[in-house]
């Protein structure tokens, strides 16, 4: 039993290559597995890559009229999904991607749902998912549509109506499909989306699952609002018989810049010489041994810089999130 870590984000267009590359980098530190990405803004025909080594493969839905809507399913390299078919929205508004992982079967929806008529976009969304589904279907994107007024909702103004809310809600239950963070955090209140317009927090940003996969559900978590106006949502899925694809070992160049790097891997292989360079050990034998204590070096180098910036970004979330906690108890009539 392995757990496949999945994670929604609205990213309001992704076309500067400085955006895209830090929309990856969040994905990485977030240890995503599977992505769904929102409004890329992708053009049809004239989209930009939108992949790095650690996210090769990606499947994309893009609006041709212009640069909006957009949604994209990422995996990661590690992930062993084995793709069977793919259907597009030549609107931009959904993406469906179906396959194997290990010996499940899986059906994963990303929908960007407009911020009116939404409850019509979304029966076009689920009829065709009928004909298309098979094994388990995990659907999830934003849907302009707050499900839990008012305890899903710090207004300011434009909140969604009721009647919309209900009909939303009925569509879901005729297929028995789950709301992931209201299952895994039923007494708690929290947001995904911050309007500056309405000065209003809400949470519009979901994971639905059907009822039968509910035992795979092991949490589903709202991260911080950072670099955009929309948090990231984040479900941890346990899948049987999921086998990770091993990554092969690379050397991490940026440590060959650091000074201090340098000087210490250097002072590893000049003492591992002094050490092992001796008339009764094959020189083949030092030399091949080298490379395993060069390896390591790097390794124990690198797992401390890391370390050293992941404190520091754990750090500055805790401090955002302390923000973002009294700025929503600010709001809360």
């Amino acid at each position: 039993m392995a757990n496949l870590n999945l994670i929604s984000m609205n990213v309001r267009g992704l076309n500067m290559p400085a955006k895209r590359s830090k929309a990856l980098a969040e994905f990485q530190r977030l240890k995503g597995d599977v992505i769904f990405v929102q409004e890329t803004h992708f053009r049809e025909g004239s989209a930009p890559g939108f992949r790095n080594a650690r996210y090769p493969t990606g499947y994309f839905s893009n609006f041709g009229e212009t640069k909006s809507r957009g949604v994209a399913i990422l995996f990661a390299r590690h992930v062993p999904f084995t793709l069977q078919d793919v259907v597009t929205d030549p609107q931009g508004r959904f993406l469906m991607v179906k396959g194997m992982l290990g010996n499940t079967k899986l059906t994963f929806v990303n929908v960007y749902l407009p911020n009116r008529l939404q409850t019509k976009c979304l029966r076009k969304v689920l009829r065709r998912l009928s004909k298309f589904q098979e094994g388990f279907v995990v659907l999830g994107g934003d849907c302009n549509v707050s499900l839990d007024m008012p305890a899903d909702c710090v207004q300011g103004g434009g909140s969604s109506v009721p009647s919309l809310r209900v009909q939303f809600r009925k569509l879901l239950s005729a297929d028995r499909l789950i709301d992931c963070w209201h299952l895994s955090n039923p007494a708690v209140k929290d947001y995904t989306f911050y309007s500056h317009v309405f000065k209003k927090y809400s949470r519009i940003d979901y994971f639905f699952v059907e009822h039968k996969a509910l035992e795979m559900v092991r949490s589903c978590k709202i991260g911080p609002i950072t670099w955009l106006d929309h948090a990231p949502l984040l479900l941890s899925l346990a899948l049987p018989n999921l086998v990770r694809t091993e990554n092969a070992w690379r050397l991490n160049e940026s440590l060959l810049s650091d000074p201090m790097t340098r000087a210490e891997v250097i002072a590893s292989l000049e003492n591992y010489f002094l050490e092992n360079d001796t008339d009764d050990v094959r020189p083949a034998t030092v030399w091949e041994a080298h490379k395993c204590v060069l390896r390591g070096a790097f390794n124990q180098l690198g797992t401390r810089r890391k370390k050293e910036r992941t404190a520091r970004t754990e750090e500055l979330l805790r401090e955002i999130t302390a923000l973002e906690l009294t700025h929503k108890s600010d709001l809360d009539p």
